[in-house]
């Protein structure tokens, strides 16, 4: 142990810039110490060892542990309660620690546990993550002082944090109260996600959509599920208005990730939606995905359907005769476009005339004559 503080006592003397290293050798140090008085049963010195050094919020948890490892409950909350005073740090150790001491003092001493200091350790907690553990811990204490009520009130109204408060409402089943907090503040779009979520497994569809809508108006492009399912209830429960409010925010975001999401959902519901995002990314989507909007959009309009596969086309011959297979394919969703309204004449007076405008392109007219006849 002397030796040892000895060791302490020569690190002090580094420069500022090597403090951190000082902190880091140190908790190595009381580590490995800590380890070594357990394993050989002496919990006395583990305490002295602890004693030490005690300067910022590290070293009261550590001198709290071993308290409370030595069932010293009443000082290992008093050592917790003077750690949030000293320097240093989010210290979640210590803020955890505080909340285990807790539900020990409030059936040992409850006027030892008040209100103020509880609610801002979880607050300080909740700043930064939800932990559902640590949340359970703490209403119990809450609950154990008869300020439970008081405590979720604040939680509401006080946290900086609104991420973890609308979780925090999720998590105690209060879902409409956490659908009504997405809608008037800001919350982050994983947030939005999951309360949609929870909604559409409610059957609250209406408020489900409407969040959905939020989501994509964000930007969200993730398609891993179960997005799919959220998108499929917002088209059933989304009135034409309402989607092209989406469809124009999406074109004045420009976000291609998010149209690339939206684009299957619109095509039997709104095709010219659908079509109008596509034209607007044209180059950005898959060629799968513009064939079938141009045969969705072909509905109606066939020539409309045409001119989308004719958008796409001039950008792939224009990039290399690698993008060739991606032209035929449009091609082809040209020729069904034509065959469904049974305008045959359309597609050759068509194929023929861009045979003739790509006549110096060999390997394009190869690829074209291939697939559609030799006799073009």
């Amino acid at each position: 142990m002397q030796s040892f503080l000895r060791y302490l006592n020569e690190k002090k003397s580094l420069t500022d810039d090597q403090c951190n290293s000082y902190k880091y050798e140190k908790a190595e140090a009381f580590e490995i110490l800590d380890k070594l008085y357990e394993k050989i049963g002496k919990p006395e010195e583990m305490l002295r060892l602890a004693q030490q050094e005690l300067v910022d919020r590290e070293d009261y948890t550590r001198l709290a542990d071993v308290l409370a490892q030595n069932e010293r409950f009443e000082e290992a909350f008093d050592t917790v309660k003077k750690g949030f005073a000293q320097p240093g740090g989010i210290n979640s150790g210590l803020n955890e620690l505080y909340f285990d001491l807790a539900r020990v003092m409030v059936a040992k001493k409850p006027d030892l546990v008040d209100f103020k200091t509880s609610l801002e350790v979880i607050i300080d907690m909740m700043s930064h993550h939800f932990d559902r553990k640590e949340y359970e811990k703490a209403k119990e204490v809450f609950r154990s002082i008869g300020k439970l009520e008081d405590f979720r009130y604040a939680l509401r109204k006080n946290l900086s944090n609104r991420d973890t408060a609308v979780q925090a409402l999720l998590h105690d089943g209060e879902l409409k109260t956490a659908i009504d907090t997405v809608l008037a503040e800001q919350v982050s779009p994983h947030i939005i996600f999951m309360v949609s979520k929870a909604a559409k497994d409610n059957d609250l569809m209406e408020e489900s959509g409407k969040l959905t809508r939020m989501l994509l108006e964000r930007g969200w492009s993730d398609a891993r599920p179960p997005v799919g399912e959220l998108l499929g209830v917002m088209m059933n429960v989304s009135d034409m208005d309402a989607l092209c409010d989406l469809s124009d925010c999406i074109l004045k975001m420009k976000s291609a990730g998010t149209a690339i999401l939206l684009i299957p959902y619109l095509m039997k519901k709104a095709p010219e939606l659908a079509a109008a995002l596509a034209k607007k990314f044209v180059d950005e989507i898959p060629v799968e995905l513009v064939a079938q909007v141009a045969k969705a959009a072909a509905g109606k309009a066939p020539e409309d359907g045409a001119a989308l596969c004719r958008m796409r086309i001039n950008e792939d011959i224009l990039r290399s005769h690698v993008h060739y297979d991606k032209v035929v394919l449009l091609l082809a969703a040209i020729r069904d476009i034509y065959a469904a309204k049974g305008n045959e004449a359309k597609w050759v007076e068509f194929i023929r005339g861009f045979v003739d405008e790509n006549k110096g392109k060999k390997k394009l007219i190869e690829r074209v004559k291939e697939e559609f006849g030799t006799g073009l």
